[in-house]
């Protein structure tokens, strides 16, 4: 019986040594494919916060504070920054419907959009910056948890998937703060009028020294990736 414990004992240490050499391996691996994505994210990327349309992309956002996007048949897809008129209580009360999830009422407030908009946007831009986004990346990102191109990166994650959901999809996006954005799920039916509210789910932005720490400013960087930093109509001053 002694000779059988010590035996399971050594089993039982093999076993938990292999385990916790194989965790430190795929966190080594993982943490490097993180790093890799976030140098080549500042790299490829920082010339769109210096083109000159971003600045008014950001001051359309802080006016607006919400972006919504449309999905038609998996592929076509449709992007806009609504124009309240100055009317912070139409967006709260539009917000307000679609947080309690009524439909009429989300309806009767939708916005039409006039501060700028792109009626072919590229979806493919979604899965072109997942592709790397895989399972040994996002546990890196868990040792960069606070890493705001995380948070992109989750954010672009969740839109991919609730856009394919439905052969009519949208999701509104809604900046609540200089930290913190909310994105609702609707869809649409070619055989009803309108709209069925699903999930909602907010995303956090992290700060770091490298980056401008500004959820307008990550949100106008999707956008302008999305619509390929082209517009059906001008922004407004």
């Amino acid at each position: 019986m002694k000779l059988f414990q010590q035996k399971a004992f050594k089993i039982f240490i093999v076993i938990f040594g292999a385990l916790v050499i194989v965790s430190v391996i795929i966190a080594g691996i993982g943490y490097a494919k993180a790093t890799s994505i976030v140098n080549s994210f500042q790299k490829n990327n920082k010339f769109i916060f210096q083109l000159s349309g971003f600045e008014n992309l950001v001051s359309s956002l802080e006016k607006s504070k919400v972006v919504t996007i449309f999905c038609i048949a998996h592929y076509l897809g449709s992007l806009y920054v609504p124009d309240f008129n100055s009317n912070d209580e139409n967006r709260n009360m539009w917000i307000k419907a679609l947080e309690s999830k009524d439909e009429n009422s989300s309806s009767d407030y939708f916005p039409k959009p006039g501060i700028f908009r792109n009626k072919n946007i590229h979806l493919d831009y979604l899965k072109c910056v997942l592709k790397d986004y895989g399972f040994f990346a996002k546990i890196g990102f868990w040792f960069k948890r606070n890493h705001p191109v995380k948070t992109i990166l989750e954010i672009i994650d969740f839109l991919q998937s609730q856009l394919m959901k439905h052969q009519i999809s949208g999701s509104v996006l809604h900046i609540i703060d200089e930290k913190t954005i909310k994105i609702y799920n609707v869809s649409f039916s070619c055989c009803t009028v309108g709209i069925s509210l699903g999930s909602s789910k907010s995303f956090e932005f992290g700060s770091t020294k490298d980056f401008s720490n500004r959820t307008f400013e990550y949100i106008a960087f999707i956008v302008m990736n999305l619509t390929s930093r082209t517009f059906d109509s001008p922004i407004k001053e």
